[in-house]
């Protein structure tokens, strides 16, 4: 898909709606791990995995079953854009300062991990 802005926003849209949107950031963001509901995927690729499914560069973000119309790869810079503008909505919603102060601790400590690249051996 050319344009990731439909399913990215999809995907956090939904991990909002499902409540568990500060978890999936925590996730992403802080411990660098996929996150999922059914459905609604955002994966970290694992380079150590015998399924070379598992092999990609960037982040990928997924929304349905296995349709390609709906998946999409972004580097780790793009997701952090999306993450944050995310959060940001959230806290317009959510402006209580927990919520602040959570999200806040893990944007501004964020660093991305090399996913954008495949490692060298």
């Amino acid at each position: 898909m050319d344009n990731p802005d439909r399913t990215i926003k999809l995907c956090f849209s939904i991990f909002y709606n499902d409540g568990v949107f500060l978890k999936a950031i925590y996730y992403i963001l802080a411990k660098h791990d996929t996150f999922y509901v059914e459905g609604t995927y955002c994966f970290y690729p694992d380079f150590n995995s015998p399924d070379p499914r598992d092999h990609f560069l960037g982040i990928e973000f997924a929304s349905g079953f296995d349709d390609p119309e709906w998946t999409v790869y972004v580097p780790e810079k793009v997701c952090f854009a999306y993450a944050k503008q995310a959060c940001e909505r959230f806290l317009e919603l959510h402006p209580e300062q927990k919520y602040r102060d959570f999200l806040n601790q893990i944007l501004d400590n964020w660093q991305p991990i090399g996913v954008d690249t495949f490692p060298t051996e």
